[in-house]
């Protein structure tokens, strides 16, 4: 019995492991297909949290409203690619929004290996 217990252990931990490789090489091929050529790093202090003068910092040409649903802590990299806002946070998880700012898919989980 112990050594159906021990190898049901080992199973569960190795497949695991495989999956969060399959998620890390998807995302590694999917930050490689993404052109960077056009972009621009613009880093805004705000103090207070008062977004609502920012239009007095920035002149903006358009912009979208994210889904309030799931809160975004410290964000690291945001990328724009083929109609779709990629977001990756400080929590080591990346949301995907289309260009309405709907919360289409997000990647947070994290696999029970070492």
């Amino acid at each position: 019995m112990k050594h159906i217990l021990y190898f049901l252990l080992i199973v569960t931990a190795l497949s695991a492991c495989q999956n969060t490789k399959q998620k890390e090489e998807a995302l590694q091929k999917a930050s490689k297909s993404i052109d960077t050529s056009n972009m621009q790093l613009i880093k805004i202090e705000v103090e207070n949290h008062d977004f609502e003068e920012l239009g007095t910092v920035l002149r903006t040409s358009s912009y979208v409203q994210l889904a309030p649903e799931p809160l975004l802590s410290s964000i690291k990299e945001i990328r724009i690619e083929n109609d779709r806002i990629y977001v990756h946070d400080a929590t080591s998880r990346i949301i995907c929004y289309d260009m309405q700012g709907n919360v289409i898919y997000q990647i947070d989980k994290k696999g029970g290996g070492p």
